[in-house]
């Protein structure tokens, strides 16, 4: 525990991280806020992927371990207001954008869904008000496990790997992780094929590993956005279909295909007039999603 005047800032670890952490020597807080640029660690070396468009109070590192091994560390340091509104909006109990993160992957994982395994994870909050409830972030940073694979969004950007992969199977995977969500009433509301890591498996595991679990090799990411509703919430369900819909190619997933996937999606070998309504309304709003993209990018290229 390290705390300093005004403010609550402590290192809450994972049971199975601990010998890790001791490990590469983070013991406090601090340790996830280091300096990488002034002062390299000895236990790991430290590469920022930041880039253009992320906002400057968000950082995120990949920490190279000496057996190759990769860690991920995010960090949020003097948020915006709008970001502490919208995250106390989607969850009131959490304090820090960090501890959302944190929250939400426990929280997929106790239900069988497929995400990021924390390490640790910090939060250093201005209590110097009424309500320490709405005390105000002023850092947070979370460590991770890497995700094995790559993005299918990775995945489609090289067209002659992607034909190679068993997309009947990826499909199938993604339809019962997006069912699964769903159904527990949890929505991504970012459900881009960006956020969806897959691990093409081996040929002598794959097999085994379909049958003992549906979801082998597909994990989901990047979950600050996440919000709980009512499973039957039809306005979260069609806009997490439509992210899906929009950012899979044409080229690589025919239209055939993307109504078997809504089947298996949906758990059923037809589409009922009700369910062609739901297809309908995805399809809408996927062609909504292009036009939207269409003016930001033009916009871009103005500018």
């Amino acid at each position: 525990m390290h705390a300093s005047e005004g403010t609550t800032d402590c290192l809450h670890v994972e049971d199975s991280a601990k010998r890790l952490l001791e490990s590469i020597d983070i013991r406090c807080p601090d340790d996830l806020f280091a300096n990488f640029n002034e002062q390299p660690h000895p236990a790991y070396a430290a590469e920022s992927l930041d880039k253009p468009g992320l906002e400057t109070w968000r950082q995120r590192w990949r920490l190279t371990l000496p057996n190759g091994t990769h860690l991920y560390l995010k960090r949020f340091v003097q948020p915006p207001s709008s970001s502490r509104r919208a995250f106390r909006h989607l969850a009131p109990h959490v304090r820090s954008l960090a501890g959302l993160e944190a929250y939400w992957m426990r929280r997929l994982r106790r239900s069988g869904i497929p995400t990021i395994v924390p390490i640790a994870w910090t939060e250093q909050l201005d209590v110097q008000r009424r309500k320490e409830q709405r005390s105000r972030e002023q850092r947070s940073a979370i460590l991770m496990h890497a995700v094995p694979g790559q993005s299918l969004e990775a995945w489609c950007a090289k067209p002659a790997v992607a034909l190679a992969v068993d997309r009947e199977d990826v499909l199938r995977q993604v339809a019962v992780l997006a069912s699964r969500l769903h159904g527990l009433g949890l929505f991504h509301r970012d459900l881009y094929l960006s956020h969806i890591f897959y691990e093409r498996p081996t040929q002598i595991a794959s097999e085994a590993a379909r049958t003992d679990e549906p979801m082998a090799d597909v994990h989901l990411i990047d979950l600050t956005r996440m919000v709980e509703d009512r499973p039957g919430a039809l306005r979260r369900r069609i806009k997490d279909l439509a992210a899906l819909n929009h950012s899979t190619p044409v080229e690589l997933v025919s239209n055939a295909q993307r109504v078997r996937w809504l089947k298996l999606y949906l758990q059923t070998p037809k589409l009922t007039p009700q369910y062609r309504r739901l297809l309908y309304r995805v399809v809408g709003r996927t062609a909504s999603m292009k036009r939207h993209d269409r003016k930001r990018q033009r916009r871009l290229a103005v500018d």
